[in-house]
């Protein structure tokens, strides 16, 4: 939680200043300077206690921070 959490990062606001959407989409980004920590983090993490759905959605979260780092990128999302 101290390195990352969804409610932090993935819906923290646009990285850039746009107008505030009234409902949704939902904006939020990981920074390059970030992923590296998130990802060894994530790698670490005991999971064996953890539902399936939601070490599935940990992997997906994953794999699109190895994408961003592999190809030195942030991260954008968007939650409706």
């Amino acid at each position: 939680a101290e390195v990352f959490r969804v409610m932090t990062h993935l819906v923290r606001g646009a990285p850039v200043p746009i107008p505030e959407p009234d409902d949704f989409p939902i904006i939020g980004y990981v920074k390059r300077a970030e992923i590296g920590r998130i990802l060894d983090t994530l790698d670490s993490a005991r999971l064996g206690g953890v539902d399936r759905e939601v070490r599935a959605a940990i992997a997906e979260v994953q794999g699109l921070l190895r994408r961003c780092a592999a190809s030195n990128r942030d991260l954008i999302s968007f939650c409706y």
